[in-house]
């Protein structure tokens, strides 16, 4: 009973002490316990008394509150009387001081030297009160200096006996360790108290010495104190680790504790790190190498992850309550840091490892799933730490971003690397278009083929632009946008090329492509219209898609840059983790990527496309260009075939049969060739109204459809050299040329007005115009061109010229396109069926009128020549 009345006492002590710690007090406490039964219930009555001195301390200090509270009006009033007092008292000492100077004033032989001697003599009371205080300042001194000379002695041989016998590993020598260390306190106050002494450097070595031999004694101590704590014995690590935290404290070397205490922390973690093994190799223990079951690498991380989590959470609330509240989110955060320190070189060999386990070219998309769950483990991780200060969260964060960071600073190397596969498909299987178009019944094919590699390219695009999100968080935007604007172009110049190769095949093998050609392939053909208008569609869509997300990506970035210079926030996202490492990272001022970002995204999102992917805009209008010449050389196979021998048949120079009447010239029946054309021409109706009668295939056809008369252009060209109007590729007086503008007075137009119907005309039927009017405008120059190429015509040739303009002129009727039939067919004609006074007559007269211009000169200049082909003579 008394030595339970005497443990209270001391326990009490204890408590009302000024060195008072907890671990003290629970060794104390404990120190008569035998097992651990007995353990628990003294803790708990010693929690139940202290909850019950707690009440009462908490009673006491309301009992003293209201005490004081009415203690207060009391001392006001007794302040405001002091108050009163001191200013009469002035106002005395203001009286006397006057009364004396009157006095002096009044004496006999009194002067101002007298005052002088009067203030002297308080002057050195004044400095007799200064000299004692430092007298008594300098005592003060001596009597330190002579109780550290005294104690010296006894301290240093206290010191030798306590460090002597010292195992720090055992409860019972850790307070000898502890004491140890106060006494080297006392030791280094008592030797600057006695610097400037005889033996002053020695007494400093003399201290350094034992300071060593502390230390070393120490690390045993603190090792054991960390391995009982990794045991997760709680109430055995309370009181080693305190008191080892209390003696590196007093020391000065809390640091080095830290840095001890943070490296042993992660072992568990570090462990469990090794112990994986990939699928397919040996595991370090077992070494089993069989793949069934196993998970790889990116699948195991998240839950290597998950145990850091609950480390880490663990880790707050054991330095809380070892280095305190204010520390913990430092040291949880260097714990973090340990985490992955030693594990980088591994954490980096594995990810590439993964990367490029699955096939022989380099996989990004598994490391942005790993760098994903990375940042997601981040940003839980951050709430751990929150209190660290944000510049040393983001330092931490990269250094745990660190295997990822190669992979962020030089992405556009890597996305070509990852695309090289699926970019290298997509050659392959263009460069077999050529093939299937050869092998295949109907161009059907072809163009299913051609359309699927056209569709292909938006989802590559779309994944290059997450993984910029996922990895430079609007960082270096422009190079990026400008990789993919590449690769889009690149891939459509290689699908234009393929559809020009086979617009090229057809042309030199006119004669397979019109006898093979059938209806069907014309619908088959128009779908490459519509293959082109989807791709203007699909990349306008994909530059608004892309703008929006770039918009996205600068409020990240902009709300980033905000963050900083207000301080840590509460929470961090996953997004918000990404752009934090991404800035540290590019180490560049964030206002740069800011104001790139900026830029991209002022564009109009109509104009998006135009102006950050000009490369695939312009390929996109080239494919269009090719699509629309396919098209056509598919519809112009016919007249190509048969009109290519026109300016050399035999008919041309048939013997005359002596009726030169030119009405014999009715009796005369249009030539196969010219037939065939018409007839061609006119089957071209049927063939294009079934693609026409679908909605959807007109509005995208549409953006394809675009300068139509250039694909018609090449007939015209040859034309207009021939004649001598342009020289080189004058492609306006060209362009004159074919739409009957500009032409001279004497060419009749009167059967070549517009047609006034044209606007109020529906999709379907302009659609049809259009393409019908292409046809017809190629076919009509190519005969005007090899017209003027005939080396001669006999009457009765000339009269089967005439029947064949007539019949061709009749077709063109037939179909009611405006512009057609040209004008010059008819002018044409009507020289042909002149007789040659008349001919002479007209010719003379364009002389007597002169040329209004080149154009003028080269239509008389034609008409010369058809006289010439008539052998008249001028």
């Amino acid at each position: 009973m008394t030595s339970t009345s005497s443990t209270a006492a001391q326990l009490n002590q204890i408590l009302s002490s000024e060195d008072f710690t907890v671990s003290c007090y629970l060794n104390k406490a404990l120190s008569e316990t035998s097992n651990a039964d007995e353990e628990e219930d003294i803790l708990t009555e010693l929690a139940l008394q202290l909850q019950v001195q707690t009440q009462a301390c908490h009673d006491e200090i309301g009992r003293y509150m209201v005490e004081v509270s009415a203690m207060i009006p009391r001392l006001q009033a007794d302040v405001g009387r002091i108050g009163l007092g001191l200013n009469g008292m002035k106002e005395d000492a203001m009286s006397l001081i006057g009364r004396d100077s009157a006095s002096y004033d009044g004496k006999e032989g009194s002067s101002s030297i007298d005052l002088v001697e009067a203030t002297d003599d308080q002057t050195d009371e004044l400095e007799t009160l200064s000299a004692l205080s430092a007298l008594s300042e300098n005592l003060q001194a001596v009597r330190s200096i002579l109780e550290a000379a005294s104690s010296w002695d006894g301290t240093v041989t206290l010191m030798n006996d306590l460090l002597g016998s010292v195992q720090p590993t055992t409860t019972e020598h850790a307070a000898s360790l502890a004491e140890a260390v106060d006494a080297l306190t006392k030791l280094e106050y008592g030797a600057e108290a006695l610097s400037g002494t005889p033996g002053s450097e020695d007494r400093q070595i003399a201290i350094s010495e034992f300071r060593t031999k502390i230390e070393v004694l120490l690390k045993p101590m603190l090792l054991n104190a960390l391995k009982l704590q990794s045991a997760g014995n709680a109430v055995r690590v309370v009181g080693p680790l305190q008191q080892c935290v209390s003696m590196y404290k007093s020391l000065n070397k809390l640091d080095a504790l830290k840095d001890e205490y943070v490296k042993a922390r992660p072992a568990a973690i570090h462990k469990l790190w090794f112990a994986f093994s990939p699928p397919g190799k040996a595991h370090p223990i077992s070494e089993d190498v069989s793949m069934e079951g196993k998970p790889t690498f990116v699948e195991w991380l998240p839950t290597w992850f998950d145990s850091c989590l609950n480390l880490l959470a663990e880790e707050k609330r054991r330095s809380t309550a070892v280095f305190g509240a204010e520390e913990s989110p430092k040291v949880t955060a260097k714990v973090l840091r340990e985490c992955f320190r030693p594990l980088l070189s591994s954490f980096t060999a594995r990810l590439m490892s993964s990367a490029n386990s699955n096939s022989a070219t380099f996989s990004l998309d598994i490391i942005s799933t790993t760098y994903k769950a990375t940042l997601a483990f981040l940003s839980l991780a951050h709430d751990q730490v929150l209190g660290a200060g944000l510049e040393m969260i983001v330092d931490i964060f990269s250094v745990v971003a660190s295997p990822f960071v190669p992979i962020i600073q030089d992405l556009v190397k890597r996305e070509v690397e990852h695309s090289y596969a699926d970019f290298a498909r997509l050659e392959n299987a263009t460069k077999k278009t050529e093939e299937i178009f050869a092998t295949s019944s109907s161009i059907q094919k072809t163009v299913d083929h051609l359309s699927l590699l056209c569709a292909d390219i938006f989802p590559l695009a779309k994944g290059s632009l997450a993984r910029f999100e996922v990895f430079n968080c609007g960082c270096k935007a422009a190079a990026t946008i400008a990789n993919i604007d590449s690769r889009i172009g690149n891939h459509i110049a290689e699908l234009s090329f393929a559809i020009s190769t086979l617009s090229l095949s057809m042309t030199n093998e006119v004669n397979k492509a019109a006898d093979k050609f059938d209806e069907q392939d014309v619908q088959g053909a128009l779908e490459l219209l519509k293959m082109a208008g989807l791709f203007v569609n699909d990349l306008q869509s994909f530059g608004v898609y892309t703008q929006e997300r770039l918009r996205s990506l600068l409020a990240g970035l902009d709300a980033s840059i905000t963050l900083e210079r207000e301080g840590a926030p509460d929470s961090l996202s996953t997004g918000e983790v990404g752009v934090l490492i991404a800035r540290k990272t590019f180490r560049e001022d964030s206002e740069v990527h800011s104001a790139d970002l900026n830029g991209m995204c002022s564009v109009g999102p109509n104009h998006f496309h135009k102006e950050n992917f000009p490369v695939s805009y312009q390929a996109g209008q080239k494919l269009a260009s090719a699509c629309r010449m396919f098209v056509f050389d598919l519809c112009y196979a016919v007249p190509r075939k048969w009109l290519a021998s026109m300016s050399t048949l035999p008919e041309w120079t048939e013997k005359d049969d002596g009726n030169t009447d030119i009405m014999s010239s009715y009796s005369i029946l249009p030539q196969s060739y010219i037939t065939h054309v018409g007839e061609h021409i006119l089957a071209l109706v049927q063939a294009l109204e079934p693609f026409a009668s679908v909605e959807s295939s007109l509005t995208l056809s549409k953006e394809a459809m675009q300068n139509m008369n250039s694909v018609a252009i090449e007939p015209w060209r040859e034309l207009a050299s021939l004649i001598g109007c342009v020289q080189g590729e004058d492609d306006d007086v060209i362009d004159f040329l074919m739409e009957g503008k500009s032409l001279p007075d004497f060419v009749t137009i009167s059967d070549f007005e517009e047609d006034e119907d044209e606007e109020d005309m529906d999709e379907s039927h302009r659609f049809c115009n259009e393409w019908l009017g292409v046809i017809s405008s190629a076919v009509t120059g190519r005969i005007l061109e090899r017209m003027l190429k005939i080396q001669a015509l006999s009457t009765k040739g000339r009269n089967h010229l005439v029947t064949d303009i007539n019949y061709i002129e009749n077709v063109f009727s037939a179909l009611g396109v405006s512009g057609h039939p040209h004008p010059l067919l008819g002018h044409f004609s009507t020289i042909l069926t002149l007789n040659t006074d008349d001919l002479n007559d007209v010719l003379s007269k364009r002389s007597d009128l002169g040329y209004r211009g080149k154009m003028d000169g080269a239509l008389v200049s034609a008409e010369i020549r058809i006289a010439k082909m008539r052998n008249v003579t001028l």
